[in-house]
């Protein structure tokens, strides 16, 4: 029997910055690093926004913009800066699932973790979904974008 821990989409990245540099980048930079032309809600319906929005406490949303526009991506479920940032994530699917995103000091700079759980909410499509996000074209993409900029960056 597979339990959610052995279900779970696990990615990580180093990077050669402070835990600090790398969570500002992460957090508060997000726009600037995550592929908005191809991972967006706005792209789904053949758009580009504008930015991305992270409020930065417990409770707080992550959204994209587009013009006056807010689409949501998610809640903040833990905000522990500069350490780990928890996201109840609902993107376009209106189904909850949960990443966490962890930053911990190296010998050379920052390790950041992310686990990605909750799939079993998309029903009969978890297991297409969860491929979906541990593909190449998933997180793989996503966080070797983050990669980019903090190594352009620093």
């Amino acid at each position: 029997m597979s339990t959610t821990a052995t279900k779970a989409v696990r990615k990580s990245v180093d990077v050669d910055v402070t835990v600090e540099r790398a969570w500002a980048v992460f957090t508060e930079e997000m726009g600037s690093w995550w592929p908005l032309a191809s991972h967006s809600i706005s792209h789904e319906h053949g758009g580009v926004p504008d930015g991305v929005v992270v409020e930065g406490h417990v409770g707080g949303a992550i959204y994209e913009t587009i013009a006056e526009d807010r689409l949501m991506w998610g809640t903040i479920a833990e905000w522990e800066p500069p350490r780990r940032l928890g996201v109840d994530w609902t993107v376009s699917t209106g189904v909850t699932t949960r990443w966490t995103a962890t930053f911990s000091q190296t010998a050379t700079g920052t390790h950041v973790e992310l686990v990605h759980t909750g799939f079993e909410g998309h029903g009969a499509t978890e297991d297409e979904t969860r491929a979906s996000y541990d593909s190449d074209d998933g997180w793989t993409y996503v966080l070797s974008c983050f990669v980019d900029v903090v190594a352009s960056s620093s």
